[in-house]
């Protein structure tokens, strides 16, 4: 087991010297990364709700695209009854 000099002492307090300025520093960095987390976080709800309003326009041109299609195929049907009945 090694001895506890003076001189071992001198050492381990001069590199635990700066640890709390480090500590300060790190401290400071983690609340402006939480300031800019929350910002980030408010910044992504308002963009939900974008998106969720997009989503509903979405699908509601779907849905007119797929009535206007059922009334294309529709007319189509119709159309080729007309013409059967014509010939015949």
């Amino acid at each position: 087991m090694d001895a506890w000099t003076d001189e071992r002492l001198d050492y381990i307090a001069a590199t635990l010297r700066p640890l709390p300025g480090e500590a300060a520093r790190n401290t400071e960095a983690i609340k402006r990364a939480t300031v800019e987390m929350r910002s980030m976080r408010a910044d992504l709800s308002t963009m939900r709700a974008d998106l969720a309003a997009f989503r509903s326009g979405f699908s509601a041109s779907e849905r007119q695209m797929a009535q206007i299609g059922w009334a294309m195929a529709t007319s189509l049907v119709g159309v080729i009854i007309a013409a059967v009945v014509a010939v015949i």
